[in-house]
């Protein structure tokens, strides 16, 4: 790439994709309902789509600590088991309305961000930007090369997080890896606590 093209793609006024040495931002053309949609299943999912990871990763921890909180999931699993009693003694209604409020913003505030992504888009598809096609630092190398969505997502499938990592998305792939390890940990540790107790006391 000549170095006119480079000067021309950093001072360019809407980029089209822009890549940096942990990840790759691109401005394309999303459906808002389906970001909209991603909100509403898990408060946060929405924006890291969008690639706004920190806003993303924030709400998945608010989401996480109001839920727990509030006690929602079990209130919801009492509710559809049909012991209302139960569900509402469980239900800390205090933290709820923080989630509530929490949840709405995340969905409005997807949608409204994917607009504006939109009109971004087609304003620099009409300019004809240029991007990098690499990019290299201390830490590490990134290079824009074609990848296959179909072995993204057998990556996904069988780990999640290498799929992105695959796709060359760190943040991401490092933040569902290291959840889903929490996870596995945290349930290893419940079943070392609890199981064994409750061995015991059937003997």
């Amino acid at each position: 790439m000549r170095l006119a093209d480079i000067s021309s793609t950093t001072l360019t006024r809407r980029p089209k994709a822009y890549s940096y040495t942990y990840t790759v931002s691109l401005m394309h053309l999303r459906n808002p309902w389906v970001t909209a949609w991603w909100s509403a299943s898990f408060p946060g999912f929405g924006h890291i789509f969008l690639g706004s990871y920190i806003k993303g990763f924030l709400l998945v921890f608010w989401e996480v600590i109001i839920n727990t909180a509030s006690h929602l999931n079990l209130a919801i699993y009492y509710t559809f088991t049909g012991q209302f009693p139960l569900a509402t003694q469980t239900l800390d209604q205090r933290w709820l309305l923080l989630y509530i409020a929490a949840y709405i913003y995340a969905i409005w505030d997807a949608y409204r961000s994917t607009l504006e992504m939109n009109k971004c888009a087609i304003l620099g598809e009409r300019e004809g930007t240029k991007f990098l096609p690499s990019r290299m630092g201390a830490w590490e190398i990134n290079i824009m090369s074609k990848r296959i969505p179909g072995l993204a997502a057998v990556w996904s499938a069988l780990m999640p997080g290498l799929g992105h990592l695959y796709t060359h998305r760190l943040p991401t792939g490092f933040f569902f890896s290291s959840g889903v390890l929490s996870l596995f940990i945290s349930r290893a540790c419940w079943k070392g606590h609890i199981l064994p107790a409750q061995a015991t006391s059937q003997r």
